[in-house]
């Protein structure tokens, strides 16, 4: 079992209608297989925070799980996004269960990425580990499933 957590805050802004860009959560975690036939089991509570500025337009964010080499694992854009109309801030909190084959006993590495972009136009910014105290902590834990 390996456990890790973000507390750094990380944030993309855009005023664009698409946004091909990811930007790194800062949540990881690394874990080295004991059996290649091995299963990971990786647990994700990535908190985050929309801030709208003063636009009522549809927005949405994207979270998406990818390994050291940033292959997605799990989301895309698009695929279990986020979406929002009419709301100026949000601050909530992605969960994440994913069982994963990596078929190696090398070290291996995932990664929270996110995404952030109008349907409409608009301009924001997406934070995650961010609050207004300054203490929120985002989370992974990887568990070995023997195979």
């Amino acid at each position: 079992v390996v456990h890790s957590s973000a507390t750094a805050e990380a944030s993309q802004t855009n005023s664009a209608t698409t946004q091909t860009t990811l930007t790194d959560t800062g949540l990881s975690a690394t874990i080295t297989p004991k059996f290649s036939t091995s299963k990971e089991l990786v647990l994700v509570h990535q908190t985050y925070q929309v801030d709208n500025g003063s636009n009522n337009t549809q927005f949405q964010i994207n979270m998406l799980l990818r390994d050291g080499s940033n292959n997605t694992l799990h989301g895309g854009l698009g695929y279990n996004a986020l979406r929002w109309k009419n709301m100026i801030s949000a601050s909530n909190v992605y969960s994440l269960n994913f069982l994963h084959s990596p078929n190696t006993t090398n070290a291996f590495t995932y990664k929270m990425t996110m995404n952030y972009y109008y349907i409409s136009s608009g301009s924001g910014t997406l934070k995650a580990q961010q609050d207004a105290q300054g203490n929120t902590k985002s989370e992974m834990t990887l568990m070995e499933v023997a195979g």
